[in-house]
């Protein structure tokens, strides 16, 4: 069996991962929050939707900047396949356990967004949770490839995952937002 070890100390300090943690835990709630305040307040669909892939766009761009472009060649670690392998680093590195959490938020905007822009709910949860494994499977295959970075399979999980959370925020504000119209 293969063992993982631990990446460089240089991918700690990368633009996205030395944003404070309570910055990034406030960008997730600003993030639930705010599209539950527009979907709200703005009754024209057309308008709600642009803004929606407004946000899409935005957050895509940010999760590609820092996955992708803001890395140079060569900038890789060791490659991980063993699934939660992050928790055992974290006993080790406490560190790393704030990057779990980080690889959770970035996606979390995906399982948001990509609901209100879908129609129908059964297509929002397939759709949303394919859409999390895909983009973030690229990521990884585009870092292996181009050396950007380490290929992990915890990182496709959290981020998943946060795709996921994202999704039940989303979920969790129709049944309110429904509860509330029926009074």
């Amino acid at each position: 069996m293969t063992k993982c070890i631990q990446k460089d100390n240089m991918s700690f300090y990368m633009f996205f991962y030395a944003v404070p943690l309570w910055i990034a835990v406030l960008c997730g709630v600003v993030a639930i929050i705010g599209m539950a305040i527009i979907e709200l307040l703005i009754s024209n669909t057309a308008v709600l939707k642009i803004i929606e892939i407004f946000v899409l766009s935005v957050t895509f761009v940010f999760v590609i900047y820092v996955t992708i472009i803001h890395r140079n060649v060569g900038e890789n670690g060791n490659n991980c396949l063993i699934p939660f392998y992050s928790f055992y680093m974290a006993k080790q590195e406490v560190e790393v356990y704030r990057l779990i959490l980080l690889n959770i938020l970035m996606f979390l905007p995906f399982g948001i967004v990509l609901p209100f822009i879908l129609n129908h709910f059964k297509q929002n949860v397939l759709f949303s949770i394919v859409f999390g494994i895909s983009l973030s499977l690229c990521i990884e295959i585009i870092q292996l490839v181009f050396r950007i970075g380490t290929f992990e399979i915890d990182d496709i999980i959290f981020n998943t995952f946060g795709c996921l959370i994202g999704l039940l925020s989303f979920s969790l504000f129709k049944v309110i937002n429904n509860k509330v119209l029926e009074k």
